[in-house]
């Protein structure tokens, strides 16, 4: 029978194109392997088209595990070394002499012959599937997931932040150095891998014997264990043996992990962050549609806390802010009542494409999934009280992604800044428990909450934002004021660092000069509009002059090299305190006024607007004429000057020229919408209609 190739099918399926399969070919030529595996791992197939490929090119049926029972007592009559030799596992009987068989490669004669002989079965039905399940369903059945066997080794679990698990005391230097012990008999992977390992601020050991790695656990203090495939067996037998204690070491097998890491030259936490900031960018195009974007930092910043201290993995809690990014609001929600119903007030444009994207992404968690489940407790179709022995990973972070988002749509204008507004949030929250999230989760996330509420009210909330790149400096600065006792949160961008502080004042802000040279002259403008926060500079050089004139632009401090971080962060704690408890209970938010001459009224407009401000801005002329026009969020939202409404009350107001002047508020109450265009077009056709004379006079 004539088998028709396997990059035809794909191509004549358009499953890929045949750029694509070169590039695999290449790939395939240089590291061995299965065509197919190789374009799973390039993100050009997913395993379910691979193997309805195979399928096909086959005439046997695909190997469902979701649908498909396996029996353990039949996978036993098969050798663990005979199912890794063939890519084989045994799955059914039907009838007494009839082998159900997984397998990668039908093709194979010898598999079936072999398969026969070692169980006794005279004949053979064929399902095929990818190596990947089917190396699953090895570990799974013969191992009983001793150790998580991955191809391409998990790389967020690996480089976790592992220091910042362990106390430390304020003043002590952080522990930078992290040990790996690599279990395997290739010694040349030392040398390969050594400088990998030291980019991600790793030390690698290796150990080539059981007692290698006992002298080696015995004197260092490792954080992950990776062992080698073919030694699996060897070692999980020696573990069961000893009675070894992993406590909080990771562990984790590898297959081609040379060319996984060399394939993978930028570190994660850059791939992940700059991933982050693209969906975000993203996300915010999508909002348009919706009329408001949700505080989306503020969201992964709660999907972040909260999933870690329910234990959630690194990559899982990752994964859940992919999540996050990936869902569009369906509009503005018009209340914050806790009655109303989940559904309609949690409602996203079109989830469908939410999913599409997540699958297109390949993440390597199961981010489509998470949001499948997430979609379910919304709609009710999925109960979140399952036992805690019994849920797994992914529903528990879509009952984490549920509730943040529940509590930041629902009560997105309460900060929690009074005790009814404390109540209220609550309050809310609990009436989700055993909706859209567990007792458990609800309870988990309320603690949280107490806890950044009663930090503030006793004057010791000392949040802190760095605002600049992610280098050396700024995360020194983190590491420094988190051990003396800050609550610090790292933002690379100064617009993105102004709306979260709308959102949640810090109690200062550190700007990393050398992140924004440009911009860093305009940041007191920025910051201090309308905020009593403190500013302080943070900068690599020690010029006495850019330091005067960081001073001069009013900067409430600079640090600057040589940098001592206790002198530092009891400075801030100081100046920090002095602010407390002149604003234990603060005034209400003052506004400001100017004349036309002095703050023309276009650039109030775009300065309200980039800076996100509700106001009222309540005008007049020498002419007895007045105006009133009113901001929501930055945005034009309403308008009145005499008989004139809407655009054609600013066009009024712009034909004043310099004979004006204004008195800006903050407001909570707003008139009915008469402004509908973009704060950009309707100044550009003003200055137009004024250019023109064209303006009613």
């Amino acid at each position: 029978m004539n088998i028709e190739r396997l990059d035809h099918i794909l191509i004549r399926l358009g499953l890929v194109t045949d750029e694509k399969l070169q590039e695999a070919l290449k790939r395939q030529r240089s590291n061995g392997g299965r065509l197919g595996s190789h374009l799973i791992a390039l993100g050009y197939l997913t395993e379910e088209q691979f193997v309805s490929a195979l399928a096909e090119q086959y005439g046997v049926p695909a190997f469902d595990e979701a649908t498909q029972e396996v029996d353990p007592d039949v996978v036993d009559k098969l050798p663990v070394d005979l199912a890794e030799k063939f890519y084989a596992v045994p799955i059914g009987m039907e009838g007494p002499k009839t082998l159900k068989l997984v397998v990668a490669d039908p093709e194979n004669r010898e598999i079936v012959a072999s398969v026969k002989q070692a169980t006794g079965a005279n004949r053979i039905v064929l399902f095929v599937a990818g190596e990947a399940a089917i190396k699953k369903l090895i570990q799974r059945h013969y191992r009983g997931d001793v150790i998580e066997s991955n191809r391409i080794i998990d790389l967020p679990e690996l480089f976790d932040d592992i220091g910042k698990r362990t106390t430390r005391r304020p003043g002590d230097e952080p522990n930078e150095e992290r040990h790996v012990l690599l279990v395997g008999k290739s010694v040349y992977l030392m040398n390969l891998l050594g400088p990998v390992f030291e980019r991600e601020g790793y030390k690698l050991h290796l150990a080539t014997n059981l007692s290698e790695v006992e002298n080696t656990l015995s004197k260092e203090p490792i954080h992950h264990l990776l062992v080698s495939e073919n030694d699996v067996e060897r070692f999980s037998a020696w573990l069961r043996k000893s009675g070894f204690q992993l406590g909080q070491m990771e562990l984790s097998s590898y297959g081609n992990l040379g060319a996984t890491l060399l394939q993978n030259p930028v570190p994660y936490r850059r791939v992940i962050r700059s991933l982050l900031r693209s969906l975000q960018i993203i996300a915010e195009l999508r909002c348009a549609s919706a009329g408001w974007i949700p505080p989306y930092v503020l969201i992964c910043n709660d999907i972040h806390n909260l999933a870690r201290n329910l234990g959630v993995r690194r990559l899982a809690t990752d994964g859940l802010q992919v999540a996050s990014y990936l869902l569009v609001p369906a509009g503005a929600p018009s209340g914050t009542s806790p009655k109303r119903n989940t559904t309609t007030a949690l409602a996203f444009v079109d989830l469908d494409k939410s999913l599409e994207h997540a699958k297109s992404l390949h993440f390597p968690w199961d981010v489509e999934g998470v949001l499948r489940a997430f979609r379910e407790y919304l709609s009710g179709d999925r109960d979140p009280n399952e036992t805690e022995e019994t849920i797994s990973e992914v529903s528990l972070a879509a009952q984490v992604l549920a509730i943040v988002w529940y509590r930041r749509v629902i009560f997105r204008n309460v900060e929690g800044s009074t005790e009814k507004a404390v109540a209220k949030i609550k309050s809310g929250l609990k009436k989700q428990a055993g909706k859209l999230a567990s007792l458990e989760v609800v309870e988990a996330y309320i603690r949280l909450f107490d806890r950044h509420n009663e930090s503030r009210e006793t004057g010791s909330f000392n949040q802190i934002f760095i605002v600049g790149r992610v280098d050396s400096l700024t995360k020194k600065f983190e590491s420094h004021l988190s051990a003396s006792g800050f609550s610090t949160f790292i933002v690379d961008d100064l617009a993105e660092a102004h709306d979260l502080c709308k959102r949640q004042t810090p109690a200062a802000l550190l700007i990393h000069r050398e992140s924004f040279p440009d911009e860093i002259s305009h940041a007191i403008r920025f910051f201090k509009l309308n905020s009593a926060v403190l500013l302080y500079a943070i900068t690599k050089t020690s010029d006495s002059s850019v330091i005067l004139d960081l001073l001069d632009m009013g900067f409430d401090d600079v640090f600057s090299h040589p940098y001592d971080f206790e002198i530092i962060a009891a400075r801030i704690s100081k100046s920090v305190r002095g602010i407390s408890q002149k604003t234990r209970k603060p005034d209400k938010p003052r506004g400001f006024s100017a004349n036309f001459k002095a703050f023309a009224f276009i650039d109030l407009i775009q300065t309200l607007g980039h800076s996100r401000k509700t106001v009222h801005v309540s005008l007049h002329n020498t002419a007895d004429e007045s105006a009133d026009i009113y901001l929501r969020k930055g945005k034009l939202v309403n308008g009145e000057c005499g008989k004139l409404t809407g655009v054609e009350a600013i066009y009024r107001v712009i034909a004043w020229r310099e004979n004006g002047a204004f008195a800006a508020e903050p407001e909570e109450h707003f008139p009915p919408d008469n402004i509908f265009e973009s704060n950009e077009t309707i100044l550009m056709e003003g200055c137009r209609l004024l250019d023109e004379s064209t303006i009613k006079q």
